[in-house]
């Protein structure tokens, strides 16, 4: 039985948010003891590198699911019913379940402005992912391909977060739901990451100080609960 882990990236990103945890769990573990696939929404007009046929996936291995934000609304069922384990980053069952009037208020103001300016809308939003860190580096590296947006996919996917409602009844059966959030989150906040426990009966770690952008500023912590076999 092998280790496979499954990443699914949040709006505006792709899978280049998830470097700085590949690279630490290649330092620490030989790349050969686990398989890593990615999941890519195609944001930036660049191919998924992820494959959707269930038949690939031998049900026996140690399947273990990663996502940032609306990443969780984008786990096939079928992975939900062989994974071991599900890593919850930023999360949320429903987008409004916190202070409903002013979140659809401030999702579509940002969708109307998307439609006028996506480039700078998505800058505006990689900046605030990455407060309250401020790190410019993986700002610009984040928003660098802006030229190259699939603008439709994009929005289409903020029609998701908006009317999305996650169920994932499926995932009753994985062992272990870890969520982490942090509590400096101005994207998502803090507040949805216990509705979402309790829906999904997980564990919760805050992070203090902790933003939107958690698989940039914390990789260990969160490769440290990881359950490899």
């Amino acid at each position: 039985m092998k280790t496979v882990i499954h990443f699914f990236h949040g709006w505006g990103c792709d899978s280049r948010i998830w470097d700085p945890l590949v690279h630490l769990l290649h330092s620490r573990r030989n790349p050969s003891d686990s398989t890593i696939i990615m999941h890519n929404r195609g944001y930036f007009n660049t191919e998924t590198e992820y494959s959707s046929d269930k038949d690939i996936f031998d049900q026996k291995d140690n399947h273990i699911l990663i996502s940032h934000s609306l990443g969780c609304f984008c786990i096939p069922d079928y992975l939900l019913q062989i994974a071991s384990q599900w890593i919850i980053i930023s999360g949320f069952r429903r987008f409004h379940d916190v202070n409903e009037a002013y979140s659809r208020r401030s999702l579509k103001k940002m969708m109307e402005s998307f439609k006028i300016n996506p480039a700078g809308v998505l800058q505006t939003f990689h900046k605030r992912m990455m407060y309250p860190n401020d790190n410019q580096e993986n700002i610009q590296r984040l928003s660098s391909e802006a030229a190259t947006l699939n603008s439709n996919q994009l929005l289409n996917d903020l029609k998701l977060l908006d009317a999305g409602i996650l169920e994932a009844k499926s995932a009753s059966q994985i062992r272990k739901v870890v969520i982490f959030h942090g509590d400096n989150d101005v994207i998502v906040h803090v507040e949805h990451a216990a509705k979402l426990a309790s829906h999904l009966n997980a564990s919760t770690q805050l992070i203090s100080n902790g933003g939107h952008g958690i698989p940039y500023t914390h990789p260990s912590l969160i490769l440290s609960v990881v359950h490899f076999t």
